[in-house]
C-alpha cells in the first residue's frame, strides 16, 4: 500500500485493516503500520470494520450494510439464491438481509427458513 492514502486503504482493504488491528505485535518494528493502525482505532467509522460483512465474492470484505446501501439487485440474487449449497458467507447475509430488509422480499416463496441454514461442506479428493 505504498503512496495509498489511509482513507483509501480503509475503503477499499477492509479485510486488511482487521488484520492490522488484531496484530498490534507488528507495529512495533514499523512506524508506518504503527501509525496507520493509530490512524484506524481513531478512525470514524472503524466500527464498520466490526460489523458483518462478506468474506467471499463480488463484496469481499464490505460490509452487509454497505452491500444493501450500494447493490440492491445483489441482494435480492443473493436472497432468491439461498439454499444449503451456497457458501456459507453468501447464507448468512441472505439471513441479515431478511431480518434487517425485508422488503426486498418479492414474495412469500422468497422468504427464508433459518432452519435451513446448514454450512457447505467440501470434500477434498485426490487425483
Amino acid at each position: 500500500f505504498a503512496g495509498v492514502s489511509f482513507e483509501q486503504v480503509f475503503k477499499d482493504s477492509p479485510d486488511y485493516c482487521r488484520w492490522v488491528l488484531s496484530r498490534p505485535d507488528l507495529h512495533e518494528d514499523d512506524n508506518h503500520l504503527k501509525d496507520f493502525a493509530t490512524w484506524l482505532a481513531n478512525h470514524e467509522e472503524r466500527e464498520k470494520l466490526n460489523s458483518p460483512h462478506l468474506t467471499t465474492g463480488k463484496y469481499r470484505g464490505v460490509s452487509f450494510e454497505d452491500i444493501l446501501e450500494k447493490d440492491k439487485n445483489y441482494c435480492r440474487w443473493a436472497l432468491k439464491s439461498y439454499s444449503k449449497d451456497i457458501p456459507c458467507a453468501l447464507q448468512e447475509f441472505a439471513l441479515w438481509l431478511q431480518e434487517h430488509a425485508p422488503e426486498l422480499e418479492e414474495d412469500e416463496q422468497t422468504k427464508l427458513d433459518p432452519k435451513r441454514f446448514e454450512p457447505k461442506r467440501f470434500t477434498w479428493k485426490r487425483k
